[in-house]
């Protein structure tokens, strides 16, 4: 059944499928827009008028993963299913996009008569990543951690920076100087803390995490700071 089935676009994959809306409306399946490069703030609006059970993004939306997760539970529709599309999909693009609780992904080089049908899938459940065995297998992060909270002073967010870098415990040892011991004992808290799975999951996951900030940052300051500071 297409009844009840209400998608969000982004306006990056609606530029890319002018045609999908108006087959999509004559189905009854309900289509909306919400402006990619929104604050925060807009977005979460727009989600709440919009009222979508599935939500669809461009790949890029991947490097602040938890921040659309985030506006779409402040909308109102937590349970809205978060679908990846691109014209490039790949297994690795499916391994990024499991691993971020992305429900499933969608190809954009798919006729629109077969696209429809893939969205029916993903709003019935019959496509998710979770239906095939290597998705499975990709570690999610927990909803329920706050990653910012996990490091217990500067220095566990030394070590989460270095070991983004690339550096073993012993190297780690040796610039912070402290016993190899030490920066596992702290490690393996820091990984206890958030449920991660392993080290790199753990660091991956807080950067990400420190970006996503500095980019709403970014969209929630003035447009124009020097006219608004011209009214102080």
């Amino acid at each position: 059944m297409t009844e009840g089935i209400r998608i969000a676009f982004d306006s990056l994959v609606a530029s890319a499928v002018p045609d999908f809306r108006s087959l999509a409306n004559q189905q009854a399946v309900s289509t909306g827009v919400f402006e990619a490069f929104d604050s925060p703030r807009q977005i979460s609006a727009t989600l709440q008028e919009l009222r979508p059970n599935i939500v669809v993004v461009d790949p890029s939306w991947l490097v602040v993963a938890s921040q659309l997760e985030s506006l779409i539970d402040k909308s109102g529709f937590s349970g809205a299913r978060r679908v990846v599309a691109g014209d490039s999909i790949d297994d690795v693009l499916k391994v990024k996009a499991a691993h971020k609780g992305m429900f499933d992904v969608v190809d954009l080089r798919s006729s629109t008569a077969e696209l429809l049908v893939r969205f029916r899938e993903i709003h019935n459940g019959t496509s998710a990543l979770n239906s095939d065995v290597l998705w499975r297998r990709v570690p999610r992060p927990k909803r329920s951690v706050d990653i910012t909270t996990v490091p217990q002073d500067l220095t566990d967010v030394a070590i989460l920076e270095l070991i983004t870098i690339g550096f073993r415990d012993q190297d780690i040892a040796e610039a912070l100087h402290y016993s190899v011991q030490a920066i596992k004992n702290r490690i393996g808290i820091m990984l206890k803390r958030s449920g991660s799975n392993n080290r790199t999951q753990l660091a991956v996951q807080y950067t990400d995490k420190l970006l996503t900030a500095q980019i709403i940052e970014a969209l929630e300051r003035p447009k124009n700071p020097a006219q608004n500071a011209s009214k102080m």
